[in-house]
């Protein structure tokens, strides 16, 4: 019989406080959806002579973005990252122990701050095989990169749960693919 996989199926995995260390990633609860798009450019190398049209492969880029709902899914849900968190990691000064002067935030809290490289994974999982602490069945599919967020939108509306959209631009080529 097929196996087929839903919305409900997806997650997000991201890490904003050290993009290098795959091993700090963390869950993104609760997200409504995530996308990622490929392109692959292209330039003409057809001549006046040629007949036919020639191209030669150009730059490979990818972008994305996805949705993240501002509520709390439950009590012990402390090892998930919030809305709240990436919230502060976004726009709010980093404070150093010991040190009174914000360095900076993701997005960049200062002019001379730029904004930080995040390390993030999209995955998609056979439905309830994953734990609490994100151990997922072998059966799992990712996709993993370095990425600059590009734009992030916080939506409040009367009768909606308030959301912020992100956008985000691939640095580099993609890191792993289980798909």
């Amino acid at each position: 019989m097929a196996s087929y996989r839903s919305g409900q199926n997806g997650q997000l995995f991201i890490n904003t406080t050290n993009p290098t260390n795959f091993k700090t990633i963390e869950r993104i609860q609760p997200i409504r959806d995530w996308n990622i798009s490929f392109s692959q450019s292209v330039i003409d190398t057809t001549c006046l002579a040629s007949k036919d049209k020639t191209i030669y492969p150009g730059v490979r880029s990818f972008s994305g973005g996805g949705t993240l709902l501002y509520y709390e899914l439950d009590a012990d849900n402390d090892s998930d990252t919030t809305f709240g968190e990436i919230m502060k990691a976004l726009i709010s000064p980093a404070q150093e122990k010991g040190n009174d002067n914000p360095q900076g935030a993701f997005w960049g809290y200062r002019a001379e701050s730029p904004p930080t490289m995040v390390r993030m994974k999209l995955r998609i999982y056979p439905g309830g095989t994953t734990d609490r602490d994100g151990t997922v069945d072998t059966d799992s599919e990712n996709i993993e990169f370095y990425a600059y967020i590009t734009g992030f939108q916080v939506t409040c509306s009367v009768g909606e749960i308030i959301t912020g959209n992100f956008t985000f631009e691939g640095h580099g080529p993609v890191l792993g693919n289980t798909f």
